[in-house]
């Protein structure tokens, strides 16, 4: 997200260098849909982390001012919303939207705007590229954070003692790991969906997937799972370079042999492959060679006038069974 952001600031300071006063005006469309997703963000932290349940009142007091914040910030976005996308959020749409609590009212971005007017177009192309990075963060926190639990489930079971309160101090801090790990993976998705709708052939098709729950798993081998069949999950095929620089620190024991594992099945595929060709051509030479040796009997058993014929099309059976059509 911040190289997106350092490109599109130096767009628009491009921008403001060769324009008047209506180029000006659009150097806040960026910090508009900052402000945007920042906001996204904020919905998507106060729905996961108070889920709909029982609460004490001090717990529903900070609750019920974590909303009325976001719901005052949310109003003065709009007051922005309405100069670069004038005609979007109606009145209509306010008062609909003024009877939901703050984390579930629709923003209304270009990407939730379907079909979106060409008055806005500038703005999806903007909120496209800043989807990508978007989910490429997500992605990227969605893997460290699998790290991270993997080795506090490892810290948990090898190191812990075996009284009720560490054991339960070191449940809560994977529990906590857990929770940023949902918010990571419905950010990406998020993203994902608001790719789909801004620029749906994009160059991001082919690596940016459909996360399913099955996706989110970690590269090891789970419990029940043979080692021959397994299928690492695609989150961890196309990690980028500045990634594994900084991986080396937090990646841990289990990873390095998972990964020792898996570079050795690959080798050992890559000798199959060849060596399934070999065996290919082994046997049509074999086959070829067995063909020509019926040949070469044909005429050569002498057993009379009266069986020569039968021997001789025993003979062209056998060699046709044997090789030349195959």
């Amino acid at each position: 997200m911040a190289e997106v952001r350092l490109e599109l600031a130096q767009e628009e300071a491009r921008d403001g260098a060769f324009g008047g006063e209506e180029d000006d005006e659009r150097m806040c469309v960026n910090s508009f849909l900052y402000r945007g997703l920042e906001l996204e963000e904020q919905q998507r932290n106060l729905c996961l982390r108070h889920p709909n349940q029982e609460r004490t009142t001090l717990q529903a007091a900070e609750l019920q001012e974590k909303q009325n914040t976001l719901s005052r910030h949310i109003l003065s976005w709009r007051l922005i919303q309405n100069r670069y996308m004038p005609g979007i959020f109606t009145e209509a749409r306010g008062q609909a939207q003024a009877e939901l609590q703050s984390e579930e009212q629709t923003l209304f971005l270009p990407s939730h705007v379907t079909p979106a007017p060409r008055s806005i177009s500038h703005l999806c192309a903007i909120e496209a590229r800043l989807r990508v990075a978007q989910a490429d963060d997500a992605l990227t926190e969605t893997r460290r954070l699998l790290r991270i639990t993997l080795g506090l489930a490892d810290y948990r079971w090898t190191q812990v003692s075996h009284g009720q309160g560490p054991r339960t101090r070191a449940r809560a801090l994977v529990d906590r790991y857990k929770a940023r790990l949902q918010l990571a993976t419905e950010a990406y998705r998020t993203a994902r969906k608001a790719l789909v709708q801004l620029d749906p052939l994009g160059s991001w098709i082919g690596r940016l997937r459909e996360l399913q729950d099955g996706d989110i798993r970690w590269p090891t081998r789970e419990e029940g799972e043979a080692q021959s069949t397994r299928e690492l999950s695609w989150i961890w095929l196309n990690v980028n370079p500045q990634e594994m620089q900084g991986m080396s620190e937090e990646i841990g024991d289990s990873l390095r042999v998972e990964w020792l594992r898996s570079h050795a099945r690959t080798a050992r595929w890559s000798e199959e492959r060849i060596l399934v060709v070999d065996e290919m051509n082994r046997i049509l030479r074999y086959l070829e060679w067995k063909s020509s040796s019926w040949t070469a009997r044909i005429g050569k058993r002498a057993a009379g006038p009266e069986l020569d014929e039968g021997l001789k099309a025993e003979l062209e059976v056998a060699q046709s069974t044997g090789g030349t059509q195959l």
